[in-house]
């Protein structure tokens, strides 16, 4: 969970992965309260989606957001590391 010093609307997430997996799916999730959480974006490599890829979400103010890893399928050993990066845009 990355929390937010202020509310933030434009929330971003880059999706890296090693060991090629066949399938990653991660869906990038925000909340305003910390208990209820919904989808702001989704990375899935069935959708064209690459290693290093940003997803990202424009005009939902959010106070947190979080990266869930759904699918995993596949591959040696594979790892998978999401960074997000939010501001309040303009």
């Amino acid at each position: 969970v990355k929390e937010f010093p202020a509310t933030a609307n434009v929330i971003s997430c880059q999706v890296s992965f090693t060991g090629a997996p066949s399938a990653v799916k991660v869906i990038l999730r925000g909340t305003i309260d910390t208990i209820n959480w919904f989808l702001l974006a989704t990375f899935d490599t069935g959708s064209s989606g690459a290693s290093g890829d940003i997803i990202s979400s424009t005009g939902v103010a959010v106070i947190a957001a979080l990266a869930e890893l759904v699918t995993l399928t596949g591959g040696a050993n594979p790892t998978v590391s999401a960074f997000i990066l939010a501001n309040r845009g303009g």
